[in-house]
């Protein structure tokens, strides 16, 4: 019964949102065109580049009416009363802007609207500002990364938006070896990364140091550390909604790079008002800096006989290579239908083979020789389809289809010999293990949002998933004979195998409200159910965000809410190799279904140049999973998943400080995180005990430095060693046939720690050749400045009764560079419009623009009144009428350098901005040379 109510449910939430019947429909004040009534605006917001962009607050000034621009940059505003309004658009990062607008009677206004990047004005000299790499949000627990501004970050010559977010509050960034997020105690497991609507199930390129997703085909990126809306489901931490990219601006634009590692490459080809179209991809290369960080998973300071019981040490030599590509298109079919199509593969080889030569600590007479096998292959496959459409002026909807797979395959051998040069007697050990994990999900989604009114903007919808997971483990337990007198012997291996498949339903409806009841407060309740068929239950998860604005500077905000998760990473722990991950679904019984409620509060306070911001956070866990070492206990030759996964609960708490410079040419910011992840499992522990990636203290801080043309930066993290399950040691134990049979003791569940983690990085880009149609970047990182030897874990080989420790370390020092080439297509497509079309033309079409089409161009200021502007460039002068409502003249001193934006009426080149904040002067030199 419940299921078919669930299902019923979902069907009527579909058809809702796709027949805009007479019930949807907003206020008839909103859409009559008869005499007194209101009327409609709405556009698209976007850079100046010609980039969409989402998230922007868009407002009537001195009334509630306000929203907020979607994923493609659209934005609606009903119910606009009749006269002269003041139209306003923020956010940080950008220059707030504002124009009047008269609405008719009944009138809908069509007003794109293009932001400017925060600038400093300037003098005599152009003073540049740093790239405004982190933006904080209105909400609670939500922060935006722009990822054209990343290449100033340090890096490996790599541009990653990932590692990028890891220097975000909130967020650790001492797990180097991994490019998932640990948001506020959760794993990466428990964030759900969307890429243009379908689910990445791993990011991680090349050891963790680099994500999935190259930057090149990104246009947005938002993380909602905790208290999420209604809208998301599935995870108990946080969220990353990632927005793909169709084009670079209006023009055809091609791209390139190389850095130590690898090579980039992009084209963007925009269709005129039909849509655009953008594939983007990269690929490792063999070379010395791959050498030198596959050198780096080494041993660590101590040298043989250090690091662990039986003192042993070897060395690792991993080769790795990694590919993605990804492939993006937008079909504008009418003024209310658009079509996005989004490709995205990539995928990682892994051999971390290695030979062990070596002598007993305990008898030196024994030497110890052998190999060891490893390899592993691992990505991720993920296609959607997205049609939106605006029904009316107050409601619109997306229908998203999207299918994502993930696979992981590992194989792991190793032959020893022991050999005693007193006895002459050898001894051969053979030890195999293959793992494979593979997973499909495939997702059927409605989003659609209605505005009532001026104080309540209401978003629903409704969600179908099936996923199946494969699962299967072989291994050989590695037994071996007791003595002889044979002058050599061979271990009996005995298998372990494990296969599982699951597959499960999924489906959810949610809804919430953006209630603004008077100006400084917005309540957002929200409530999702979800249907899940393996356990046959529905969970309701009831979410509610406060925020009050107490003065203009000053906000108060707090959210809660309940969250469930139904396929998780499960944790298996190796002592040989470190701990490994594996998906599955809850069954509700012996993997029950994840849940967490969140508690957060905070205040926030926001002058024009400084940020400081306090957020304290609680999450209550239920329903942890995970999965112990085969080598801690002897486990049952034919062994079944559910009996041997361990549950838990858990709690992950703290405080989160942020400070953060916003303007100028040196910009900044610092964060500074205390708290804690307990972790409660009974067959680990009687007590609880601290989760493998807890870290007490965790403190960042990050500068950019813009001086001209040259962009400076560096980072600095500290962090507390990571918690890990010390063994003490190898117990062997006669079996009652006689075979003896090696048991690893283990002390208490994660009872040591890590060494502290600090790092120190570095980095320094140069832009040149910069012009109208081309532009280049190159740039220089340090990496581990100071050649810092973090640990990342230590592994263990167990050989002959005894502990091999090995310890394997993080990046020592490295420096990388990179090179990137951007070139754009012929001037006919220029923002710079029909204003300045060339003379030598000749009989070469025209171009067609859009009606009311926006264009912007730099120049220098000839002279300036009240109704006229006569504007210089290289390519002569050229006189624009003053829209006097928006522009004051007398501002313009002759010789002035402006950036000017115009449309075209009535054949008259009309101005309806001028800005005299410049983003760099190679920007305003083009116009001249």
């Amino acid at each position: 019964m419940a299921r078919r109510n669930i299902i019923l449910i979902a069907a009527v939430m579909f058809m809702a949102a796709s027949y805009p019947v007479a019930a949807q429909q907003p206020p008839e004040s909103a859409v009559k065109a008869d005499g007194g009534q209101p009327g409609s605006i709405e556009g698209t917001v976007k850079a100046k580049d010609g980039s969409v962009v989402p998230g922007v607050t868009v407002s009537v000034k001195e009334t509630r009416l306000v929203t907020v621009s979607d994923a493609e940059g659209k934005y609606s505003l009903a119910d606009v009363p009749q006269g002269q309004v003041i139209i306003t658009a923020s956010l940080p990062g950008f220059a707030d802007w504002e124009m009047p607008v008269n609405v008719g009677p009944g009138q809908k206004v069509n007003l794109d609207i293009t932001l400017e990047v925060k600038q400093q004005s300037f003098e005599v000299v152009v003073s540049a500002t740093a790239p405004k790499l982190m933006t904080a949000s209105e909400n609670i627990s939500m922060v935006t990364v722009s990822p054209r501004e990343i290449f100033s970050m340090p890096s490996l010559g790599q541009k990653d938006i990932f590692r990028a977010m890891q220097l975000m509050p909130g967020v650790s960034a001492s797990n180097e070896s991994s490019s998932g997020l640990y948001v506020r105690g959760g794993t990466p497991d428990q964030n759900l990364v969307l890429f243009d609507g379908f689910t990445a199930y791993d990011v991680d390129h090349f050891f963790g140091i680099f994500s999935a997703f190259n930057s090149d085909a990104i246009e947005s990126i938002t993380l909602y550390k905790g208290g999420f809306e209604s809208k998301y489901g599935g995870r108990l931490s946080s969220v990353m909604d990632i927005t793909g990219k169709s084009r670079m601006g209006d023009r055809f634009a091609i791209g390139a790079g190389v850095s130590f590692l690898s090579y980039n490459g992009y084209v963007a080809v925009p269709m005129g008002k039909w849509g655009s179209f953008l594939a983007a991809g990269r690929k490792s290369f063999q070379s010395s800096f791959s050498d030198r960080i596959r050198d780096s998973y080494t041993t660590g300071a101590g040298g043989p006989g250090g690091g662990g019981p039986g003192g042993g040490m070897a060395a690792v030599e991993p080769d790795s290579t990694f590919y993605d590509v990804n492939a993006r298109s937008a079909f504008n079919l009418t003024a209310r239908d658009t079509v996005t199509f989004s490709f995205y593969k990539g995928a990682d080889d892994l051999d971390s083979s290695r030979k062990l030569e070596t002598t007993s600590r305990f008898l030196e007479s024994r030497t110890i020789s052998g190999d060891i096998t490893s390899y592993s292959r691992w990505g991720n496959r993920g296609m959607s389809a997205a049609w939106d459409r605006k029904w009316t002026d107050a409601l619109s909807s997306r229908f998203t289809a999207a299918l994502s797979r993930y696979f992981k395959d590992r194989e792991r051998s190793s032959k020893m010999v022991t050999k005693d040069s007193d006895t002459g007697l050898e001894t051969t050990f053979d030890r195999g293990m293959r793992e494979e994990n593979h997973l499909r999900d495939l997702t059927f989604r409605n989003d659609s949002f209605l505005l009532l009114g001026r104080t309540h903007n209401l978003e629903f919808g409704a969600e179908v998933a099936d996923i199946s997971i494969d699962y299967g483990f072989e291994t050989d337990l590695g037994y071996r004979p007791g003595a002889g007198g044979t002058d050599s012997t061979s271990a009996v291996p005995e298998k372990l195998r494990m296969d599982r498949r699951d597959t499960a339903f999924q489906y959810a409806v949610y809804a919430q409200d953006t209630w603004i009841p008077f100006s400084k407060f917005t309540v957002t309740p929200g409530l999702r159910a979800t249907y899940f068929d393996r356990t046959r239950r529905t969970y309701l998860d009831p979410r509610l965000s406060v925020i009050y604005h107490a003065t203009d500077r000053l906000r108060l905000k707090a959210a809660g809410g309940r969250y469930h998760q139904f396929a998780r990473d499960l944790v298996r722990e190796d002592l040989f190799e470190g701990d490994q991950d594996v998906w599955t679904l809850s069954d509700g019984v012996t993997q029950p279904v994840g849940s967490a409620t969140h508690f957060i509060a905070g205040v926030s306070y926001e002058t024009p140049k400084y940020l400081w911001d306090v957020e304290l956070y609680r999450k209550n866990l239920r329903g942890l999973s995970e999965m112990p070492s085969f080598n801690r206990r002897r486990p049952p030759p034919n062994l079944i998943l559910r009996d041997y996964t361990y549950t838990g609960s858990g709690v992950a708490e703290g405080v989160e400080f942020a400070g953060q410079k916003k303007t100028g040419s040196n910009i900044g910011w610092f964060t500074y995180t205390i708290g804690r992840v307990m972790h409660t499992f009974p067959d680990f522990s009687t007590e609880p005990y601290r989760a493998s990636h807890d870290s007490t203290h965790e403190f960042k801080l990050i500068d950019l430095h813009q001086w001209r043309r040259f962009t400076f930066s560096g980072s600095w993290v500290y962090a507390t060693g990571k918690p890990f399950t010390e063994p003490l040691g190898i117990t062997t134990i006669t079996m009652p046939d006689g075979r003896l049979f090696d048991v690893v003791e283990m002390a208490n569940k994660n009872g040591a720690r890590l060494p502290p983690y600090h790092r120190l990085d570095f980095s320094a880009g140069i832009d040149f050749l910069a012009g109208e149609s081309y532009k280049a970047t190159a740039g220089v990182s340090v990496f581990n400045a100071y050649n810092r030897r973090n640990v990342w874990r230590k592994e263990y080989d167990a050989v002959g009764g005894e502990l091999i420790s090995t310890d394997i370390n993080y990046l020592g020092l490295t420096v990388s560079a990179f090179l990137n080439v951007n070139l754009a297509g012929p001037e006919a497509f220029s923002r710079a419009g029909p204003a300045w079309l060339r003379a030598d033309s000749g009989g070469r079409a025209r171009p067609k623009y859009e009606p009311e089409q926006e264009f912007d161009f730099y120049g220098a200021v000839v002279s300036a009144d009240q109704t006229t502007l006569v504007v210089s460039t290289r390519r002569g002068n050229q006189t624009f009428t003053m829209n006097s409502r928006t522009v004051k003249g007398s501002e313009f001193e002759p010789g002035a350098l402006v950036h000017v934006y115009y449309k075209t009426r009535d054949k008259q080149f009309v101005v309806t901005r001028v800005v005299q904040k410049i983003k760099n002067w190679d920007q305003v030199k083009s116009a001249f040379d």
